[in-house]
């Protein structure tokens, strides 16, 4: 997605940091409230069965999110041509 808005980190934080800017924080995607927490709380975290559930529905809250935003933005495009 960072690619469509012609953004290139060069590092794993500055990508999370750059998601946050880009898409959290202007209200694009809204499943997370902090990107880089979210997805960096699996190495903090016990891995317990609790949390892997409420990890993985999370994740897959997110990526429904992230695949309506890009469908509509491929659909936006289209019938802009």
């Amino acid at each position: 997605m960072l690619l469509t808005v012609d953004i290139k980190p060069s590092t794993q934080i500055q990508t999370l940091n750059d998601f946050q800017l880009n898409f959290v924080d202007k209200g694009l995607v809204t499943s997370v409230a902090d990107f880089k927490t979210y997805v960096l709380s699996i190495n903090k975290s016990a891995p317990t069965a609790v949390f892997a559930d409420k990890y993985w529905n999370d994740s897959l809250k997110f990526l429904s999110e992230v695949e309506a935003f890009r469908s509509s933005e491929k659909a936006e495009k289209s019938t802009a041509a």
